[in-house]
């Protein structure tokens, strides 16, 4: 069997998707699909990465939260106001029948839910609340 790993890194802000790998991620946004042959929900236009190894995954999360959306507030000064969706896609082929199996791993950190009157949120804050 021959497998290929491949990584997407999401954040839904404001009920917005953006692709949290390229650089024009914040103005580009993105529709979730779904598609019952690639395993349900996907984000088909969202950058999809190869990896060969572990490092490689962690320096895309390294690049996906620089670019995740985040404020202050008076509880904490840099919480997370998005949601980031970090998937592993899997695909293993084998050699001798040609069948493929596919399968994903969603890692989710949900954003930061201070309670209002104790974070001060105004403005922005308050609409991300």
């Amino acid at each position: 069997i021959q497998y290929d790993i491949g990584v997407q890194m999401i954040e839904i802000y404001n009920e917005q998707v953006r692709d949290l790998l390229v650089v024009d991620g914040s103005s580009r946004r993105l529709d979730i699909r779904n598609n019952s042959q690639l395993n349900g929900l996907n984000v088909p236009d969202a950058w999809l990465v190869k990896v060969n190894c572990t490092d490689d995954v962690l320096d895309l999360m390294r690049i996906g939260l620089k670019n995740r959306a985040v404020g202050a507030t008076a509880l904490n000064e840099r919480s997370s106001r998005s949601h980031s969706i970090l998937t592993i896609h899997v695909q293993g082929i084998e050699l001798l029948s040609g069948s493929i199996l596919r399968g994903c791993l969603h890692l989710v950190d949900l954003a930061g839910s201070e309670r209002v009157d104790k974070s001060e949120a105004v403005g922005e804050r308050l609409k991300e609340a």
